[in-house]
């Protein structure tokens, strides 16, 4: 069996599990190889079109990739007995998709809704995408058509009997069956994005290195921290209305983008950028609490792997995050409830204890052996439709 894992971008959440599931079925000895940019000699990249996109087709900051390049052409796809997308924009259109179907099995893991929409990868509060995203509200009028077609387009492909949708929650699983109303030619799997296993360090060495103190961690974490759909600011407005003796013992953690986020005076904080922070083996030892304030998300890697490393969480109840943490007994606030979110921060810090009882089951539940045999049944079963 050989599985072509393909994705846009190696980076962001959708990168990171093609990385990983890419890692888990090599475990188990399945022949897969890694397909995206940088990778070997095939290298491009989808910047430029999404920049264009966001200047001449958005009226809203969101991202929405409506338009896409098409790169498969470079990656020889005939050698493989399926293809399994992770973020297919500026690899691969949906009309090209479509053609692809005919040959082979395709599995698409749904890391946001833009398998399920004419080009937004988050919705936000609209409905548009549960019919034929009329009136986008997020596009320039004269794109509208162009995004009534990229709909089309999108249900046409998930009525194919070669398409097989993988989600990380039941939140996006659910979604897709309500979109396409009875209308999938096969189930979606409901899979969690796997977490390889995590290295152990010196915490005392780490909370030197990273001037922490004695200070109770808060940490939060996003490779694009100025991202307003992870909700930073609402973290730092919780933590601004702590009473000043809570303020006082907490140090707020910020790790990934390139440039420090404007931060209120009055919060300490540390800033490791991305670079940094791919030096480093693990950070989550150091965390006390990870926060996870998020205005629209699936399945975030960063619960899993703090999940994997005993870290206790507070975040957001949207997308599939609530499913993530109440499995492990770990609460979800109301989306951009500050005071619920301050409150949660000052429990955690006054009533904080060392030890945590879901480590051993989280890192069993996140394993790569679950996914990679998991995943291996499912390509099985597609081979013989």
């Amino acid at each position: 069996m050989k599985i072509g894992v393909l994705t846009t971008t190696l980076t962001g959440g959708a990168g990171i599990a093609a990385f990983r599931s890419w890692e888990a079925l090599n475990g188990e000895g399945v022949h897969a190889e890694l397909l995206g940019p940088g990778l070997g000699n095939k290298k491009f990249s989808s910047k430029v079109l999404t920049a264009l996109q966001a200047t001449l087709v958005q009226n809203s900051s969101d991202l929405i990739t409506t338009f896409s390049l098409n790169k498969l052409e470079q990656f020889e796809l005939d050698r493989f007995d399926i293809i399994h997308l992770h973020a297919f924009y500026n690899l691969i259109s949906v009309s090209s998709l479509l053609e692809l179907t005919n040959s082979k099995p395709i599995f698409i893991t749904m890391h946001d809704q833009r398998i399920l929409t004419g080009g937004c990868h988050y919705s936000d509060t609209c409905l548009g995408y549960l019919n034929q995203c009329n009136n986008c509200p997020k596009v320039s009028p004269v794109f509208q058509n162009s995004v009534r077609a990229e709909k089309t387009n999108t249900r046409m492909l998930l009525e194919t009997r070669n398409i097989h949708l993988v989600s990380p929650s039941k939140w996006l699983a659910d979604m897709a069956l309500t979109v396409m109303n009875g209308g999938l030619a096969n189930p979606v799997s409901i899979i969690p994005n796997p977490v390889p296993d995590q290295a152990f360090l010196d915490v005392k060495s780490l909370r030197s290195f990273l001037q922490l103190g004695d200070r109770f961690v808060i940490g939060f974490i996003s490779m694009i921290p100025e991202n307003r759909n992870k909700g930073l600011f609402l973290l730092l407005e919780a933590i601004s209305n702590l009473d000043l003796e809570v303020r006082s013992k907490v140090i707020l953690l910020l790790v990934g983008g390139e440039k420090i986020p404007k931060i209120p005076a009055g919060i300490e904080f540390r800033h490791v950028d991305r670079k940094t922070f791919r030096s480093i083996p693990n950070i989550y030892p150091v965390i006390d609490l990870l926060a996870v304030p998020s205005l629209q998300d699936n399945s975030p890697n960063v619960i899993a792997e703090a999940l994997c490393n005993g870290v206790r969480i507070i975040g957001s109840r949207c997308g599939g995050i609530p499913e993530m943490l109440e499995r492990f007994s770990q609460p979800s606030l109301d989306v951009r409830d500050i005071e619920k979110f301050r409150d949660a921060i000052t429990e955690s810090v006054l009533n904080y204890t060392i030890t945590s009882n879901f480590m051993s089951s989280a890192r069993e539940f996140f394993a790569y052996q679950n996914y990679s045999r998991t995943m291996i049944n499912k390509y099985s079963q597609a081979l013989m439709l």
